[in-house]
Parts: C-alpha cells; structure tokens; sequence
C-alpha cells in the first residue's frame, strides 16, 4: 500500500477547464451573506464545506423554525422491500380473506405526497419525526462526506482519503456539538445527535472502518458515544427526559442508538479487550452503551421505538447492575479528559504560528478546498476536475453537491 500523505491545507485554487460531470451547484440563493450569521473559522478560505456549513447556519439561524419537529417516512436507510416481505410472509400465513386493499405503501417522495416534513404537531400517531435541524444536519452531512470522497471527483489520492475524511466530517460534528455547549444550546446539541443518529444506523460512516489506523476508529466511536451520554446527562438535569417528552423523537433517537451499536460492535470489541482504563475513564464502559441509554429510558419510563425489533431488543438489554452518574456533577459522562487526549493525539495546528490547543475537523480532507494544481495532479484526466464556473460558484459561496 502506497504510504498515506497529508492533504494539502492551501485554499488557492485556479480557474480551470472542464468540471466533472457528476458535480452540480445548488440554488444561487444559497450564496448570500447574511451579516446575522457568522461563518465558523474552522473552514479553508473558500470550500465546499464552508459554504454548506454556512447555508445550514442560515436556514436554522431562527429557534423556532430549526427546533420544530417534522415527520419523515422514515430513516432512509431501512430497506423497504425487506418489511414488505416480512408483512407480506405474515399476511399469508394469517389466510387468504385479509383484507389487502390498504397494503400499498405510498412511497416516500420527499413531501409531494407522502408524509415528509409534515408537522409532527398535526401527526401526533406518527413514529417517526425528527427537529428541522436535525434533519437539515443529516444532509448536509451527506453533502461534507461526498466531497472526501477523492472517487465522487474521478481522482486518486491515496487509498485512505475517504477513510479519514470521514473522520474528519464526524470531527467536525464533535466540535459543533461542544460549541453549541459552550452557549448552552442543548436543542442544537439534540440536532447533532439525531444527525448523527442517522448516520450511525446507515452506512454513510461505514468507510471509517476500513481507516489504517483501527485505534483512531475506536477512539472517534467512543467520543460519539459518549456525546450522547453526555447530551442525556444534560436533559436529565433540566428535566426533560419524561414519557411524554417536549423532544418529540427522544424514544426513536434513543432507538436508534441502540440498533446502531449492534451494527459497530466489531469496532466496541476493539476498544473493549484493551487493558482496563484508569482513573475517570473506569466510569464509562463502552461495551455497556447499550445498557445506558436503556437505563435512562428505564428510569423515566421512556418507551425507546424506532427500529423493527427494538423492543425486544431492549427487554434483553441488562440494566440491573447499572448506576447512572448523577446529572449535577459537572463532567458526568468523563467527556473532558479523552477529548482532550484524542485532540492532542490526532489533532493539528492550522496556522504556521502552533497554538496551545490542537484542531480536529476542518477541510483539509474536502477536494474542494485543494489547489487546483493539486486536483490536476490526482485527477485521472491530469485536468482539474472543477472547471471555472464551479470554482467561481465556490467563491460566491454556492454549495457543491454531487450526484
């Protein structure tokens, strides 16, 4: 295996010939500035994940609009085939008079027809919903992992680009969520982690398992697991977590939690037959996640839905032996010391001049944040495969999608 190089930090980039045909920018709309909002400085000086950072900035900059709560089909990575077939194997061993005529599934159109981005208030029966942030987040995720992906721009870097640019994009997540803490914004930390909720239980995150560095992929899995212990930590304290919650998903998003740490418990079984952590790590045990967010549900008497299964799934996770730190003290769920740690370890200085504190997330991973000589270099036509509109539409602060 060829030996992995750093990407290019520069944020130059020349005007060049032809764009690749699987790019496309958004609606010119979502190049305006606002002067309400500010753009994070974690970006390059223009790419495509500044720019789509910025629009979702500017969609949710109202509360009350971001934290609303919309219905969705459901989480569009459950294979709708796969139900039909169990229901449609159920509906015949139950006879042949079944009434069938209502079995049709409207499929999901993206609210045209179907029950998407409906308010949740006017569907009070409906399973799943999710807040306005959360469910913008979650795309906008799928926007920063395309552009890691050195593939989506028919270029070669090296073999663990898009490993690590995945990486890099639930980085990015960690940091907004601790920023959204330093200003005590737990709705927009809830948005993170529905977003993140999502891309767990899918297979948007899966090329982070094939990272040469298995000891990162177990450490930036950890930090995602406890951030949302630490988030439910923070409801418990302002008394949020009840049966009948203001946040209309808890039961799914807890859910979903738990079906997604069934599907990563190859990579828990890494982090687990390490030797014993010390001193406050001994508090957080990450084979027994499951059994946390179960135990926070048993406590409040919060009914976990969501995925097929689930409750039976949770009836056989064990909560007895279980005590959940206590909501007051100031780091419950030891989140300070490892991602102190993991920033240090796998952090970087983005200035020439180091500061104290390292980075993590950023661009340095988004092609569209690299010179266009260094596209060139890579592309497997030796020509940029963005051409002279779509670096221009980036500089306007357009927002590159790709298809």
């Amino acid at each position: 295996m060829p030996p992995r190089r750093a990407p290019p930090t520069s944020t130059d980039a020349s005007d060049a010939s032809n764009a690749s045909k699987k790019a496309k920018t958004a609606n010119p709309m979502t190049g305006t500035f606002d002067p309400d909002v500010p753009r994070s400085k974690r970006w390059s000086d223009f790419s495509g994940s500044a720019n789509a950072d910025y629009r979702y900035r500017v969609q949710m900059k109202d509360p009350e609009v971001a934290y609303s709560f919309i219905c969705i089909c459901q989480p569009p990575f459950f294979d709708d085939d796969e139900y039909d077939s169990e229901e449609e194997d159920e509906d015949k061993d139950e006879g042949p008079t079944k009434d069938t005529s209502n079995q049709e599934k409207r499929r999901c159109d993206g609210g045209v027809t179907c029950i998407c981005e409906k308010p949740a208030a006017d569907h009070p029966e409906h399973t799943w919903v999710i807040s306005k942030a959360g469910h913008s987040r979650y795309f906008t995720q799928r926007i920063h992992l395309s552009l890691r992906c050195p593939d989506m721009f028919e270029m070669y870097t090296f073999n663990d680009h898009e490993p690590y640019g995945v990486i890099e994009v639930v980085e990015n997540m960690i940091m907004d969520h601790v920023e959204a803490g330093r200003k005590k914004n737990w709705k927009e930390q809830w948005a993170i982690c529905e977003a993140m909720a999502l891309m767990l239980a899918g297979d948007v995150l899966n090329p982070m398992q094939m990272a040469d560095d298995s000891e990162r992929v177990c450490e930036v899995l950890s930090l995602i697991l406890r951030m949302f212990l630490c988030t439910l930590s923070y409801l418990e304290y302002m008394s949020l977590l009840k049966p009948d919650p203001e946040i209309k998903d808890l039961g799914p998003i807890m859910g979903l939690y738990i079906h997604s740490f069934e599907q990563w418990q190859d990579v828990v079984s890494l982090e687990s037959s390490r030797a014993a952590p010390t001193g406050s790590r001994r508090k957080f045990v990450i084979s027994k996640f499951d059994s946390y967010v179960a135990a926070y549900a048993k406590k409040y008497n919060i009914t976990i839905t969501g995925p097929p299964d689930i409750t039976e799934k949770v009836a056989e996770i064990e909560t007895d032996d279980i005590k959940l730190p206590s909501c007051d003290l100031k780091d419950p769920w030891c989140w300070t010391k490892p991602f102190s740690e993991y920033r240090e370890e796998y952090g970087y200085h983005p200035y020439i001049i180091a500061r104290r504190t390292k980075s993590i997330g950023g661009d340095r991973y988004d092609v569209t944040a690299w010179p266009s000589e260094e596209r060139k270099m890579h592309s497997f036509t030796k020509k940029d495969p963005l051409g002279a509109k779509e670096i221009a539409a980036l500089k306007a602060g357009l927002v590159l999608e790709m298809m």
